[in-house]
């Protein structure tokens, strides 16, 4: 890869990262679509875009704290 081609892309990735955290966003992780060839078909970037190059993924946190704490007793409110 030509060095001023590589560098643009640097420089788009930390643009990514940073629109990401003003987002408030959780993840954001970049990786080449051949990096996938191997994951199930379903997930190949390939399958779904013939000539793409990188794949972006991003992700917000959970708060499982509900789920993993449930009220031990549902009130019930009867209707008028």
């Amino acid at each position: 890869m030509p060095v001023l081609l590589k560098v643009k892309l640097m420089g788009l990735t930390e643009e990514l990262r940073k629109y990401a955290e003003s987002l408030r966003l959780d993840f954001i992780g970049f990786c080449s679509a051949d990096a996938l060839d191997e994951a199930p078909e379903d997930r190949r970037p390939n399958v779904y875009l013939e000539e793409a190059a990188s794949v972006i993924s991003i992700g917000y946190r959970l708060n499982y704290a509900p789920i993993q704490s449930p009220p031990k007793k549902q009130k019930i409110h009867a209707g008028a």
